[in-house]
């Protein structure tokens, strides 16, 4: 019947004069289709003259690719794995981005993170109107980076369920990088200075990590000691991204080549914990995380155990001359200076 042909069928017209016709309909897919089904009609006609029992072998093997088609072939897929570095170059600016605004609503010449403080805003109210607003602006790049995946045709991100796979890691990246450059702005004073670390720590991480830990994971004598450091890599976000981004590529292009032979030994998920999984999901876990960390160091930073700490390592300011004080304010402050005194 249609519905369980998976593979081909055959069509059979009966027509006066001319004898039987006999139509195969077979899957394109399936490169074996067609001389399987012509084989099970020419052993259908010898059963028939010869009788039950008998029958036709055939022996099938597609021809080679020739060099020009598997050299062609190898360059694709290196355009497609060259394009995930540069995927996990360009996202590499958007956390420098994020963390440069946020320090310099701290910085003493702006401060209006401390005025918004002051104001009653609450820092959980702060922090999390920082988060939505980031990961409204991080959706543009994502849905452009999608986009150009499909108008480009990257067939690596876009097949076998990679589109899918591609969409999932890009919102996780978002939803952990965001939380994790406010962890890190608490190390810097000021913007310009945060950014440019910024920026080469994912680089560092995303790529530079993702590619030091592919070769220790070839060579036989760093393989398990690389498995054991897998953890600690996946605490940057960058190397998540790099890392998920460069097994979907992978697996996608194997995929495509065992379809094009009609194997499903690489009919993979690639959101599976073997391939693409545990990047994803440490990337969902990180998110809360470090939001939930940003927001424990913002606390105790501003709160009364930190003025507290202070008195353990007190330093004497003298206050700033002015200039052209007024002389009345000048014999004022001594009076005021020497009843304090008395």
């Amino acid at each position: 019947t249609r519905e369980t042909a998976d593979y081909g069928a055959l069509l059979s017209s009966p027509r006066e004069g001319t004898g039987t016709t006999i139509t195969i309909l077979h899957n394109t897919s399936a490169v074996h289709a067609v001389p399987t089904f012509v084989n099970f009609v020419s052993s259908s006609i010898k059963q028939a003259v010869s009788g039950p029992g008998s029958g036709i072998s055939v022996t099938n093997n597609p021809l080679p690719r020739t060099k020009t088609e598997a050299f062609d072939r190898l360059v694709n897929g290196l355009v497609d794995l060259v394009s995930t570095f540069v995927i996990i170059i360009a996202f590499s600016w958007i956390p420098a981005t994020i963390v440069a605004y946020v320090v310099r609503e701290r910085e003493d010449h702006h401060n209006s993170k401390h005025q918004q403080l002051i104001s009653g805003v609450k820092l959980f109210s702060y922090w999390t109107a920082n988060l939505l607003w980031d990961l409204c602006v991080y959706m543009v790049p994502l849905s452009l980076s999608m986009l150009c995946m499909y108008i480009f045709n990257i067939e690596v991100f876009l097949q076998n369920s990679a589109g899918w796979a591609t969409f999932v890691t890009f919102l996780g990246y978002g939803l952990a990088v965001v939380p994790f450059s406010y962890v890190i702005s608490f190390a810097f004073k000021h913007h310009t200075s945060a950014q440019v670390i910024c920026l080469v720590l994912n680089f560092v991480t995303g790529l530079l990590l993702m590619v030091a830990s592919y070769i220790l994971d070839l060579i036989d004598n760093t393989k398990d000691t690389n498995e054991a450091l897998m953890w600690i890599y996946r605490i940057f976000p960058g190397f998540c991204l790099g890392h998920g981004l460069f097994e979907i590529c992978k697996n996608s292009f194997a995929a495509s080549m065992g379809a094009q032979i009609g194997s499903k030994a690489f009919d993979i998920n690639l959101l599976g914990m073997d391939v693409a999984g545990k990047d994803v999901a440490y990337l969902y876990m990180a998110g809360p995380f470090y939001f939930a960390l940003c927001l424990c160091i913002d606390y105790f930073a501003n709160s009364p155990w930190a003025r507290f700490a202070n008195i353990f390592d007190q330093q004497d300011v003298e206050a700033p001359a002015l200039v052209d004080e007024d002389p009345d304010v000048s014999e004022e402050t001594a009076r005021v200076a020497n009843d304090a005194s008395d």
